[in-house]
C-alpha cells in the first residue's frame, strides 16, 4: 500500500450494522475528512465523532486503493448506552495524587 501522506485515521475493523459499515468503510481505508473537517490524526476523528449528536448525518471522505471516496453516515448512539433511567453517566471526582 502506497501512502502519499501520513494524515488520516486508518480503519482497522468495521462492525457489521454500524454507521461505518453503512457508509461503506472497510478495513484498510484511511479516513481523511469527517463532516467537512480534515482528519489529520486518529484523535481528530475520535473527538469529532464523540461530539456529533446521534441521528445526525455526516459526510465521511476516505482513501481506498489510492482514490478518495465520500459517503454519508448517520451517527448512532453507542450500543453500550442504555435508555433505562438507572444507567446514567455520572462524573466522579478523582482524588489528588498523594
Amino acid at each position: 500500500m502506497r501512502i502519499k501522506s501520513t494524515d488520516g485515521a486508518l480503519v482497522a475493523s468495521v462492525n457489521p450494522d454500524s454507521p461505518a459499515a453503512q457508509a461503506g468503510l472497510k478495513p484498510g481505508d484511511v479516513i481523511v475528512r469527517y463532516a467537512d473537517q480534515p482528519v489529520k490524526r486518529v484523535r481528530d476523528l475520535t473527538w469529532a465523532v464523540a461530539n456529533t449528536p446521534p441521528g445526525k448525518s455526516v459526510d465521511i471522505a476516505f482513501l481506498r486503493n489510492g482514490q478518495e471516496v465520500s459517503h454519508a453516515a448517520t451517527i448512532s448512539r453507542p450500543r453500550c448506552w442504555s435508555s433505562s433511567p438507572s444507567s446514567t453517566w455520572r462524573r466522579r471526582a478523582i482524588p489528588p495524587a498523594s
